[in-house]
């Protein structure tokens, strides 16, 4: 059965009171099951995560020596701290054609 052009569809349950649907229990049941879904991806998540390191741990694996250098590398410059800028060339001009005026160049104190 399809409504009138002045009949008003609800797809929610109507009170016995009146027309008006059930808006606050509907709401409120939609909002608790979604926070409910929330809370058990965050407990999955959790869990995965706790899981993942416990067996990182029991097997030695270790981030750091994971990641340390595989060849006979040696530092050759540190860019750190006030000399950071020093490592940098820069140029306070015009740009180029190639980028149609889209790049701005300064000079170091306006840099930094």
């Amino acid at each position: 059965m399809t409504p009138r052009n002045d009949e008003q569809t609800y797809l929610l349950s109507k009170t016995d009171e009146g027309d008006a649907p059930h808006l606050k229990s509907v709401s409120a049941c939609y909002v608790s099951k979604l926070v409910v879904k929330i809370s058990l991806l965050a407990l999955l998540l959790a869990a995965t995560l706790f899981f993942t390191a416990m067996i990182w741990k029991k097997e030695g694996y270790n981030l750091e020596q994971e990641l340390l250098a595989t060849g006979p590398y040696k530092l050759l410059e540190r860019q750190e701290g006030e000399a950071f800028w020093d490592a940098y060339n820069f140029y306070d001009g015009e740009d180029s054609l190639g980028s149609a005026g889209y790049n701005t160049y300064v000079n170091k104190e306006r840099a930094v």
